[in-house]
């Protein structure tokens, strides 16, 4: 790629991005970092002169050039390409373009307003109000470089990406274990209402979709509308997410994914402390075998044409092992700790539930011991440590998609990576 000529170059990343998103991302910022810079351009921009600057009437050659780039990364990501750039009919919506002093503007059509996929519009830049006619308008300057346009419709999609990141909010199915965090977070958010106490281990479906009807109905009139309690917000897609899902919940009553604590008397000063060392390593090697079903769920729904350029995908079926650290026979002073390494797993089949193995200990750093020596300096898995808080709602969620956006990160597809917390 870096040494092909542009032509060559463009045709490579064609097939490229249609075919493995997360590698033609990578391969794209190896080159620029070769080059030494994000968009080499040569002195006189090739095809400046047929790009439209002096033709209002003509759609910018540029332009032509970004949405074919953009059209080919949406093929690449196949099914989340419509959450990332908005589509009409399974189609991208048509652009309205206009080219000025180097600077492109696009905006995204609204229905009924042009008649193709790409249109030249001479004022478009000064539109005194462009939203009745347009989703969004965006101006920037005009990618002449070499793959500039290819780098250009990634960070546009990427940053609709990490959005959907940041919220937690990709497809997954109804039996992944993220759907079924997800919803009882949603849950409890709209029926305590900032007021947790409101709320036991089990909430009533019915109760629940009458509270759902109320939210959908002081949406109906709006685009979106979201709603927030106790510093939590909860949107009209969450509430259209979580009463479709309702549907697949077997009986009469939606349950805490975690069971409850186990030491509630004395009152502890921390909440932590009311779960027991056992209930803690019991707690967490569920929310470490959830997560890597979820992890591999969000990959392979959203992601089927990264495959194994994604780290931890790639060493699929995995195992986790590792040591809860806590304290056996005293007041856990602050949360345990876990301390896991994941592994490639030779004797699991790529669908299987994932093994996991967590021993307990009483002192940081665990005594010394081939299983400790094993995790510690076995080269085969990444080693993580981090606090454990049994009654956080989303953990195996937040792991799953921590997982994810290193490896998205990896490949260029993320310009940072996402923290996550409840």
């Amino acid at each position: 790629m870096a040494a092909a000529p542009d032509e060559d170059a463009e045709a490579f990343m064609r097939t490229l991005t249609r075919t493995n998103p997360a590698a033609a991302s990578w391969v794209l910022d190896e080159i620029a970092t070769a080059h030494g810079e994000r968009h080499p351009s040569p002195a006189a921009p090739a095809g400046k002169a047929s790009d439209g600057d002096d033709d209002p009437q003509q759609v910018p050659a540029v332009a032509r050039r970004l949405r074919e780039a953009t059209l080919c990364w949406l093929a690449g990501l196949e099914a989340l390409g419509p959450l990332l750039a908005r589509h009409e009919q399974g189609r991208l919506i048509p652009w309205a373009v206009q080219l000025g002093h180097d600077w492109l503007t696009v905006a995204q059509a609204r229905p009924g307003i042009l008649d193709e996929d790409l249109v030249a519009w001479a004022d478009l830049a000064s539109l005194p109000n462009p939203l009745t006619q347009f989703h969004h308008r965006t101006s920037f300057p005009a990618p002449h470089g070499r793959l500039a346009c290819w780098e250009r419709a990634r960070s546009q999609l990427r940053q609709a990406l990490a959005d959907r990141l940041r919220q937690r909010t990709l497809p997954v199915a109804p039996t992944s274990p993220l759907a079924t965090e997800r919803a009882w977070f949603l849950a409890r958010q709209i029926m305590a209402k900032g007021h947790y106490s409101r709320v036991g281990r089990h909430i009533r479906l019915s109760d629940l979709q009458a509270e759902l009807d109320i939210l959908k109905d002081q949406s109906a009139t709006y685009v979106r509308a979201s709603w927030q309690w106790g510093g939590r917000k909860v949107d009209s897609d969450d509430v259209r997410w979580l009463s479709t899902h309702l549907h697949h919940v077997q009986g009469g009553t939606l349950a805490s994914p975690r069971p409850p604590a186990d030491r509630m008397s004395p009152p502890p000063r921390f909440f932590w402390q009311t779960y027991s060392p056992a209930l803690t390593q019991s707690i967490t090697a569920d929310v470490l075998r959830d997560a890597l079903i979820g992890y591999r769920d969000l990959v392979e729904l959203n992601f089927p044409r990264f495959g194994a350029a994604l780290g931890l995908y790639s060493i699929f079926p995995v195992r986790a092992e590792g040591v809860v650290v806590m304290h056996a026979n005293e007041p856990q002073p602050q949360p345990a700790t876990v301390i896991y390494a994941l592994r490639p797993d030779t004797t699991s089949a790529p669908q299987d539930q994932p093994v996991v193995d967590l021993r307990l200990s009483g002192e940081l750093p665990p005594p010394a011991g081939s299983f400790w020596t094993n995790v510690g300096e076995d080269r085969s898995g990444v080693v993580h440590e981090e606090a454990l808080l049994p009654y956080h709602d989303r953990q195996a969620t937040n792991l799953a998609y921590r997982w994810l956006a290193e490896d998205l990160h990896a490949v260029g597809w993320l310009e940072r990576t996402v923290s996550y917390s409840d």
